[in-house]
């Protein structure tokens, strides 16, 4: 298994590149759940970034270096503009030429910091133990919700998506066998993604609170 993380959004609401934005001093929004998705059973990443990004908000640690860089992949979108199907495809593409043999793919969105590793863990467990399954995904209590990890019976039509489309088009078609997790345990925050200036100081808040502090 590997994932795809998609960085490559034009922060249109925001009005400013938000990656880079500090929830704290040295904690730079869109690091943090990639950071902690490293440290999870998924070790192969797609990084799907905007052209020109000089991707000084990975922020990834001297100490690791090395070792990330053995992890990380990067890849330019140069269509983003036109879409999250555009990035989608570009990170699956470039994915399956390194790793022919992914037999599932993990996507992860760079504004969403609250994820752990023990989310990408459970969704693992998921399609482990049910082989029926085609993804596995979370949900907020209202909607389906990234990240989630999709088998390769899923990959032909993700590569068929266009516009702005992500993979919660698909799990709404009904066509595929999912099964969708609740934060069982998780930061009512997990699933937070930032978007516009209320939804980002409300995340900076969180983050400085301590019972928030300690997410992986």
């Amino acid at each position: 298994m590997s994932g795809i993380y998609l960085a490559a959004g034009l922060s249109s609401r925001m009005k400013q590149p938000k990656l880079r934005l500090p929830l704290s001093p040295g904690a730079m929004l869109g690091s943090q759940a990639l950071h902690a998705l490293l440290n999870s059973v998924i070790k192969s990443w797609i990084v799907v970034h905007r052209t020109n990004d000089e991707l000084e908000w990975l922020a990834i640690p001297e100490l690791e270096r090395a070792c990330w860089a053995a992890q990380l992949h990067k890849q330019e979108s140069p269509l983003s503009a036109q879409g999250m199907s555009c990035s989608l495809r570009s990170g699956l593409e470039a994915l399956l030429a390194l790793y022919p043999d992914t037999d599932a793919v993990l996507i992860a969105l760079a504004d969403q910091p609250f994820v752990t590793a023990r989310m990408a863990e459970r969704l693992v467990e998921a399609l482990e133990r049910d082989s029926t399954l085609d993804y596995a995904a979370f949900s907020d209590g209202a909607a389906t919700m990234p990240p989630a990890l999709l088998r390769t019976t899923m990959f032909s039509a993700l590569e068929e998506l266009e516009g702005d489309q992500g993979a919660r088009q698909l799990f709404a078609t009904g066509k595929y066998n999912g099964k969708i997790l609740d934060l069982n345990g998780e930061h009512d925050f997990a699933l937070h993604d930032i978007d516009d200036e209320d939804s980002l100081q409300a995340a900076i808040d969180c983050w400085n609170r301590r019972e928030c502090n300690g997410h992986e």
